[in-house]
């Protein structure tokens, strides 16, 4: 994981072979050169350096391919070793090129008076030094610096110390997200925490971390929190009081927060840890989510970085307002595209009636991104929501059950109808239990209840009179 989001590499080594070559065909200059500057870079960082160099170029027959053209694409830095062999390389050239030239640019070449592009001279003709290169010059009379001696390795750490400046100056360009590690022996949490990061990086969002190993003090929690645009924090097991401060600090913040509960934290809670997770649904601004997977996680996390523009949101309101006035519901249903014809349709027409809209997922959206908008954007304007599971796979049906769990903290009024319609129900008895802890009744029973769990569609009656109930008709 490169340290810049959005980065595979976060430095490019690009050189002629015949820098690297040795008479006896053991590594050779660029690989003692790549060496240093891999263990230099990773001590400024702090972490490991992502450095794409090319070994492969040694072999016979060797020609560049669309895949270094891609990675170069995906790297932050371009080392170029310059000496008489590369300049007369054809393959030098044609990665200068490359990465001055993507076909999907994430950055410009000059960052903040930064190049991208930064050019090592090892080796000249006649020993001529370029003034204009003074920072940038690994040899010594024309030749390559001794990767054994001292002055080598003083021009390697100075310039580690160079491109980890430029990659942070990249870095701060990202939107920042304040993630702190769980910093406990929860697999799952710590799991969920490494998922959640590298979907951020990918995602072009910058981490900032806690302090690992270290006390911090609440103004430096809330100087970090005060930098980003929303806090993540994934509750593992044993929940700290360090981490109850740092949720709480975050809510005092008024930025977005959501808070991730691991099943062993809730299991292994004591009584002041319950009622602190029980008062977190009541603070503004705070996402809580238990029992969920990592997609739930991603999709709020994606909802509260990047929220549907106002005006849409607006025009999504005023819909909805319009509908009321005249009268008209809408009722969600959510199957898999193998029960639409079946099933499911024969549900969406028994349940159809003057004033009550039947929704069913949307088929003709030209890609995933459109499908998931149009989901998203009716599980926020319906009324009532219905999850049909028949011969769906089971993972399609647990995604589905996280997320009503989930997305129903967000809406601004809760549904006035859900339920379950399960015809072919994975480990009945299991999910019964699951339903009722989540506030779903069994039809059939004689309490009045807006969360019904059905087995079976034959008979919806049951879903039609807590709709008539519940909505007036």
């Amino acid at each position: 994981m490169a340290y810049v989001p959005q980065y595979r590499y976060d430095v490019f080594i690009s050189y002629a072979h015949l820098d690297e070559r040795t008479p006896t065909g053991a590594p050779g200059w660029v690989s003692a050169f790549e060496a240093g500057l891999r263990v230099e870079l990773a001590k400024v960082l702090g972490e490991e350096a992502e450095i794409w160099i090319d070994k492969n170029r040694l072999q016979p027959g060797f020609v560049l391919s669309e895949t270094i053209r891609y990675d170069l694409s995906r790297t932050a830095l371009f080392l170029r070793l310059e000496s008489p062999s590369c300049l007369k390389s054809p393959y030098c050239g044609t990665e200068l090129n490359w990465f001055r030239s993507p076909k999907l640019p994430l950055d410009p070449l000059v960052v903040e008076e930064r190049s991208r592009v930064i050019p090592l001279v090892i080796q000249t003709q006649g020993g001529a030094r370029n003034p204009n290169l003074a920072e940038g010059e690994f040899h010594e009379d024309g030749q390559p610096l001794e990767p054994a001696g001292a002055e080598f390795r003083r021009r390697v750490k100075r310039l580690a110390q160079a491109l980890a400046e430029t990659l942070s100056v990249m870095e701060t360009r990202r939107t920042p997200v304040y993630l702190p590690h769980p910093g406990v022996e929860d697999a799952e949490a710590a799991n969920a925490w490494a998922v959640i990061l590298a979907e951020l990086k990918a995602n072009d969002y910058r981490h900032i971390p806690r302090l690992i190993g270290v006390a911090e003090s609440d103004p430096e929690i809330s100087d970090r929190l005060s930098r980003a645009k929303i806090s993540i924090h994934l509750v593992g097991a044993p929940c700290s009081i360090a981490t109850e401060r740092r949720i709480d600090l975050a809510r005092q913040c008024g930025k977005p927060v959501l808070v991730w509960i691991s099943p062993q934290a809730r299991k292994d809670a004591s009584q002041h840890q319950k009622e602190f997770f029980e008062s977190l649904p009541r603070s503004g601004g705070v996402d809580l989510l238990e029992s969920t997977g990592l997609d739930a996680i991603k999709e709020v996390m994606g909802l509260r970085l990047d929220p549907p523009p106002p005006s849409a949101v607006q025009a999504l309101k005023e819909d909805q307002g319009e509908d009321r006035r005249r009268g008209i519901h809408r009722i969600y249903l959510i199957c898999d595209s193998r029960d639409r014809k079946g099933g499911a349709w024969n549900v969406k027409q028994r349940l159809e009636r003057p004033g009550v809209e039947v929704l069913l997922p949307e088929t003709g959206a030209p890609d995933a991104q459109e499908l998931r908008r149009d989901h998203l954007k009716k599980l926020k304007s319906s009324d009532g929501v219905v999850l049909y599971y028949h011969n769906a796979a089971r993972r399609w049906f647990e995604q589905n059950w996280r997320e009503l769990n989930d997305l129903e903290s967000m809406r601004d009024e809760p549904w006035r109808l859900q339920a379950l319609c399960l015809v072919r129900p994975p480990d009945k008895d299991v999910w019964i239990n699951k339903a009722k802890d989540a506030g779903y009744m069994e039809a059939g029973g004689t309490a009045l209840t807006r969360k019904l769990i059905l087995f079976g569609d034959e008979d919806v009656d049951p879903i039609v009179r807590a709709m008539g109930r519940e909505l007036g008709l």
